[in-house]
Protein backbone atom coordinates (compact mmCIF):
# COMPACT_ATOMS: atom_id res chain seq x y z
CA UNK A 1 0.00 0.00 0.00
CA UNK A 2 2.93 2.32 0.67
CA UNK A 3 4.03 2.04 -2.97
CA UNK A 4 0.61 3.14 -4.20
CA UNK A 5 0.40 5.98 -1.68
CA UNK A 6 3.91 7.18 -2.54
CA UNK A 7 3.14 7.24 -6.25
CA UNK A 8 0.35 9.73 -5.52
CA UNK A 9 2.36 11.81 -3.04
CA UNK A 10 4.27 13.64 -5.77
CA UNK A 11 6.25 15.97 -3.50
CA UNK A 12 7.10 13.16 -1.05
CA UNK A 13 5.86 15.02 2.01
CA UNK A 14 3.68 12.19 3.32
CA UNK A 15 0.44 13.93 2.34
CA UNK A 16 -1.93 13.77 -0.61
CA UNK A 17 -3.32 17.25 -1.11
CA UNK A 18 -6.06 18.48 -3.42
CA UNK A 19 -3.76 19.23 -6.36
CA UNK A 20 -2.17 15.77 -6.13
CA UNK A 21 -5.58 14.12 -5.92
CA UNK A 22 -6.68 16.15 -8.94
CA UNK A 23 -3.58 15.01 -10.89
CA UNK A 24 -4.32 11.39 -10.00
CA UNK A 25 -7.89 11.65 -11.20
CA UNK A 26 -6.82 13.44 -14.39
CA UNK A 27 -4.22 10.75 -15.12
CA UNK A 28 -6.99 8.18 -14.83
CA UNK A 29 -9.21 10.12 -17.23
CA UNK A 30 -11.47 11.56 -14.52
CA UNK A 31 -12.10 15.14 -13.58
CA UNK A 32 -13.33 16.72 -10.38
CA UNK A 33 -14.15 20.25 -9.35
CA UNK A 34 -12.77 21.82 -6.20
CA UNK A 35 -15.85 20.89 -4.17
CA UNK A 36 -15.66 17.22 -5.13
CA UNK A 37 -11.94 17.09 -4.37
CA UNK A 38 -12.64 18.53 -0.90
CA UNK A 39 -15.43 15.98 -0.37
CA UNK A 40 -13.14 13.09 -1.33
CA UNK A 41 -10.43 14.29 1.03
CA UNK A 42 -12.91 14.95 3.86
CA UNK A 43 -14.30 11.43 3.50
CA UNK A 44 -10.85 9.91 4.01
CA UNK A 45 -9.30 12.54 6.31
CA UNK A 46 -10.37 11.18 9.69
CA UNK A 47 -8.12 13.57 11.65
CA UNK A 48 -9.45 16.75 9.98
CA UNK A 49 -6.14 18.19 8.78
CA UNK A 50 -7.30 18.79 5.19
CA UNK A 51 -5.16 16.21 3.41
CA UNK A 52 -4.76 12.45 3.17
CA UNK A 53 -1.92 10.95 5.20
CA UNK A 54 -0.67 7.41 4.78
CA UNK A 55 -2.50 6.48 8.00
CA UNK A 56 -5.74 7.93 6.56
CA UNK A 57 -5.14 5.93 3.41
CA UNK A 58 -4.52 2.70 5.35
CA UNK A 59 -7.60 3.32 7.52
CA UNK A 60 -9.72 3.87 4.46
CA UNK A 61 -8.57 0.56 2.99
CA UNK A 62 -8.87 -1.45 6.21
CA UNK A 63 -12.26 -0.03 7.23
CA UNK A 64 -13.91 -1.65 4.22
CA UNK A 65 -15.25 -5.18 4.21
CA UNK A 66 -13.38 -7.88 2.28
CA UNK A 67 -15.55 -7.62 -0.85
CA UNK A 68 -15.14 -3.85 -1.01
CA UNK A 69 -11.38 -4.19 -0.54
CA UNK A 70 -11.21 -6.77 -3.32
CA UNK A 71 -13.25 -4.54 -5.63
CA UNK A 72 -11.19 -1.48 -4.68
CA UNK A 73 -7.94 -3.41 -5.09
CA UNK A 74 -9.01 -4.56 -8.53
CA UNK A 75 -10.01 -1.03 -9.51
CA UNK A 76 -6.81 0.39 -8.01
CA UNK A 77 -4.68 -2.16 -9.87
CA UNK A 78 -6.52 -1.48 -13.13
CA UNK A 79 -6.16 2.27 -12.69
CA UNK A 80 -2.47 2.04 -11.85
CA UNK A 81 -1.84 -0.33 -14.76
CA UNK A 82 -3.64 2.00 -17.19
CA UNK A 83 -1.53 4.94 -16.06
CA UNK A 84 1.82 3.13 -16.06
CA UNK A 85 1.25 1.10 -19.24
CA UNK A 86 0.22 4.05 -21.40
CA UNK A 87 3.42 3.93 -23.48
CA UNK A 88 2.74 0.30 -24.44
CA UNK A 89 -0.93 0.87 -25.31
CA UNK A 90 -2.00 -0.93 -22.15
CA UNK A 91 -0.19 -4.20 -22.82
CA UNK A 92 2.54 -4.05 -20.15
CA UNK A 93 4.63 -1.70 -18.02
CA UNK A 94 8.12 -1.20 -19.37
CA UNK A 95 11.15 0.26 -17.64
CA UNK A 96 10.91 3.34 -19.86
CA UNK A 97 7.17 3.63 -19.24
CA UNK A 98 7.64 3.37 -15.48
CA UNK A 99 10.36 6.05 -15.47
CA UNK A 100 8.33 8.35 -17.72
CA UNK A 101 5.13 8.02 -15.69
CA UNK A 102 6.90 8.51 -12.36
CA UNK A 103 8.59 11.64 -13.71
CA UNK A 104 5.17 12.90 -14.85
CA UNK A 105 4.09 12.64 -11.20
CA UNK A 106 7.21 14.49 -10.06
CA UNK A 107 9.37 11.48 -9.15
CA UNK A 108 12.60 11.87 -11.13
CA UNK A 109 14.21 8.50 -10.49
CA UNK A 110 17.25 7.06 -12.20
CA UNK A 111 16.95 4.06 -14.49
CA UNK A 112 18.65 1.97 -11.79
CA UNK A 113 16.01 3.03 -9.22
CA UNK A 114 13.21 2.23 -11.67
CA UNK A 115 14.80 -1.13 -12.45
CA UNK A 116 14.82 -1.93 -8.71
CA UNK A 117 11.11 -1.11 -8.52
CA UNK A 118 10.47 -3.39 -11.50
CA UNK A 119 12.43 -6.20 -9.83
CA UNK A 120 10.39 -5.79 -6.64
CA UNK A 121 7.18 -6.16 -8.59
CA UNK A 122 8.59 -9.28 -10.22
CA UNK A 123 8.58 -8.94 -13.97
CA UNK A 124 9.29 -11.85 -16.24
CA UNK A 125 12.73 -12.14 -17.76
CA UNK A 126 11.61 -9.85 -20.58
CA UNK A 127 11.64 -6.83 -18.24
CA UNK A 128 7.93 -6.11 -18.60
CA UNK A 129 5.29 -6.02 -15.89
CA UNK A 130 1.95 -7.54 -16.80
CA UNK A 131 -1.37 -6.54 -15.27
CA UNK A 132 -1.50 -9.81 -13.32
CA UNK A 133 1.97 -9.24 -11.86
CA UNK A 134 1.03 -5.71 -10.78
CA UNK A 135 -2.25 -6.91 -9.27
CA UNK A 136 -0.48 -9.65 -7.27
CA UNK A 137 2.18 -7.21 -6.09
CA UNK A 138 -0.40 -4.62 -5.03
CA UNK A 139 -2.42 -7.23 -3.13
CA UNK A 140 0.73 -8.22 -1.20
CA UNK A 141 1.35 -4.57 -0.27
CA UNK A 142 -2.04 -4.37 1.46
Amino acid sequence: MQVVFSSFDTNNNGKIIKSELDAILNAMGQSANDSLLKDIINEVDNDGNGYITFDNFVSMMTDKNIEEITDASEAEAKGAFEVFSERSAGRYISLDGLKHTLSTFGHDLTLAQCKKIMEEIGPEEDGKITYEELKIFMSKEE
